[in-house]
Order: structure tokens, then C-alpha cells, then sequence
């Protein structure tokens, strides 16, 4: 199948998949736009309109396909028969040259996507934007990945997050969004918010920007909720297996439970500011040790580190840094007055 084609039909998978972005979008637009016969393969699969796109005629183009799945009746003599342009064998038999294809490429596992559930993923070096079918807008971080049941959006709009992501979620009081990380629950009707939940970290953050969300929290089999306000940062330390220590960041103070540690107070401009840029590409340190930066420097730029001095991992490093390779984000660390030396491997940064 030529590349253009296997092209064309990932995208489609991803369109039915709900998992396409911004630029991915745009692109199967102009592929449809150019080509009617996929215009009608995308009319025959997703039985919709594509958006609004100013940079191509889609309304033009759309109605043509879709006039030709509107039912209609011909009345014509028995003993005519009917006319068929020329054109429409060439057309008729590339649709049923494509047709298996798209089936069969959505089962293997190249185009598998599963009838339940939807992930949606990043790799190292990774950042993608992605919308859902509700509207809500997502941005996730490298090595992250949500999943929701393909009915999200018609009887739920629950989902599970892994790793980071930047929520923008659209305002429905009869259907509350409700993300989970780690058994940890949240939930909001509309509003922005960002969730760091690494595997690999000893904690999970929750920044609030509008809004309001409940964030409750397991403990001895119950759920201790936290109400956030704009403004405020909650952080869940992972401690013990049957407890967690929890900095709340806001205005107030407050206790309960023995294991269980909540201070309050205020973010300031630039903590608030900064928590959420690497959306916009910037990689950030927030007074974060060298052992937290070198797992942020491997899933932001997909490379390796090892840290042979293991002393220079309780250094604390603040910045933020923007279209630097990551061996210059090293080298302006070290200008920090942190000595160590750095032998690059063909992306494996050896510390020393």
C-alpha cells in the first residue's frame, strides 16, 4: 500500500479513536479535501462533517459526498437500465480495494485501537495536545498516557491519567469530569487544572488555576477530601504503604489524622506562573533536587543519564530553560557553582 495511503488511514484511526491532535487534524483535512474518494471513505466511517477549516473548501466538497448516501427514489422504466458514469467503476472499485484495508489495519496491531478503552499516549520528548469529544482540552507530557472507555463523553467523562497532563475541561453539571492517578480521585464540573503523577516520583501534584475541584484522597478505606480553590497546589507524598503525607498550599491551617500532615498558604505569581509551562515548551525546576531534575531532563529530551557521583544528588536547582539541547541544560547547571563533569555517549550522559 503506497506510504500516502497507510498515511491517510492512521489518521482516520485516529479521528475514530478520539485520539488526534491539532496538527493531525488539519492534515486529514487537506488529505480529504484533496481527494474525494477519501472524503467518502471518512463520510462512510465517521458518519460526520469535518469542522470548520478556512484553509480548504470542506463545505463544498462535503455536500458532494454526502449527497450521494442520501437515500432517493428513481422511477424509471423496468426495461431501462440504469446509467452509471464511467468514473463511479474506477471510484467504486478503489472504495472496495480500501475498504479491507481500513478494516484489517484497524485490528492489527499497528492501527489497533480497543473497542472499550482509549489511550491516548506520549513517548520521551514527547508533548501532545489532544481534545475530546466533549470539548475538553488536553495537554500531556512526556512518558504520560490517559485512558478512558469510548463511551466518555455520553454516560461518563471518567478517566485515568498516568504521568503529567494540563487539563482545560468543559463546563457539564450533569456530568462531572473525574480524573484518577494513583487511587487518588478528582473531581470538577468545569475548570483548569494540572496533575503530575509519575510512576517514578515520590509524589503527586495538583495545581488549580480556575475553578474549583474536590481531590479525594484514600485512607484506611475512605476517601479524606480536599476542596481546592483557585490558586492553591496540593502535593501527596508518598510515605508508607498505608499512608501518605499531604502539603496543601493555600491560606489556611488544618490537621487530622495522625499520618496525614496538611499545611496551607498561598502560591505566589511565579510558583503559579510556572506550573504549568512546559506545556508551552519550557522545562522548569521549581527548587527541585538534581535526582528529580535528571528524571525530568530523560523524559523531556528521551535520553539516558547516569549519575556516578551520587553526592551531587541532593543539590537543589531552580530555572527555567527553553529550545536548549540537554547537554547545555546540563552545562548551565553546573554554572550553579554544582562541579561535575559531563561524557555524552550518543545520548546517554554520563555524570561524573
Amino acid at each position: 500500500m503506497p506510504n500516502k495511503d497507510e498515511r491517510f488511514l492512521w489518521l482516520l484511526q485516529q479521528y475514530i479513536n478520539f485520539s488526534i491532535t491539532e496538527d493531525e487534524l488539519a492534515e486529514l483535512y487537506n488529505e480529504i479535501a484533496k481527494d474525494e474518494d477519501r472524503l467518502d471513505l471518512f463520510f462512510y466511517f465517521t458518519n460526520a462533517r469535518p469542522t470548520e477549516n478556512k484553509a480548504i473548501d470542506i463545505d463544498r466538497i462535503y455536500h458532494q459526498s454526502a449527497l450521494k448516501y442520501k437515500k432517493k427514489e428513481v422511477l424509471s422504466p423496468p426495461s431501462e437500465k440504469p446509467i452509471v458514469p464511467k468514473r463511479s467503476y474506477k471510484r467504486f472499485a478503489k472504495l472496495l480495494f480500501l475498504l479491507p484495508i481500513i478494516i484489517l489495519g484497524f485490528l492489527s496491531p499497528k492501527y489497533f485501537f480497543n473497542n472499550t478503552e482509549i489511550v491516548l499516549s506520549t513517548e520521551k520528548g514527547e508533548r501532545k495536545f489532544f481534545r475530546l469529544k466533549d470539548g475538553t482540552e488536553i495537554w500531556l507530557n512526556g512518558v504520560s498516557s490517559l485512558r478512558f472507555n469510548e463511551d466518555f463523553g455520553t454516560t461518563n467523562r471518567n478517566v485515568e491519567l498516568l504521568g503529567e497532563g494540563y487539563f482545560n475541561v468543559t463546563k457539564n453539571k450533569d456530568m462531572p469530569f473525574i480524573l484518577k492517578a494513583y487511587d487518588n480521585e478528582i473531581r470538577v464540573l468545569g475548570t483548569k487544572f494540572n496533575v503530575f503523577a509519575y510512576p517514578d516520583e515520590d509524589k503527586i501534584e495538583t495545581s488549580l488555576f480556575e475553578g474549583k475541584i474536590v481531590l479525594a484522597i484514600p485512607y484506611a478505606s475512605k476517601l479524606k477530601k480536599l476542596e481546592m480553590m483557585p490558586g492553591e497546589k496540593v502535593v501527596i507524598t508518598k510515605t508508607l504503604s498505608n499512608g501518605v503525607s499531604v502539603e496543601r498550599i493555600g491560606a489556611e491551617k488544618s490537621k487530622y489524622l495522625s499520618t496525614l500532615q496538611v499545611s496551607k498558604r498561598e502560591m505566589d505569581s511565579t510558583e503559579n506562573n510556572l506550573s504549568a509551562l512546559w506545556r508551552h515548551n519550557k522545562l522548569v525546576f521549581q527548587n527541585e533536587s538534581f535526582a528529580v531534575v535528571v528524571r525530568k531532563l530523560e523524559r523531556w529530551y528521551g535520553c539516558k543519564i547516569i549519575v556516578e557521583n551520587q553526592e551531587l544528588l541532593d543539590n537543589y536547582f531552580t530555572g527555567v530553560f527553553e529550545e536548549q539541547s540537554c547537554e547545555e541544560v546540563l552545562n548551565l547547571l553546573k554554572r550553579t557553582g554544582v562541579s561535575f563533569k559531563i561524557k555524552n555517549n550518543n545520548k546517554t550522559f554520563i555524570i561524573y
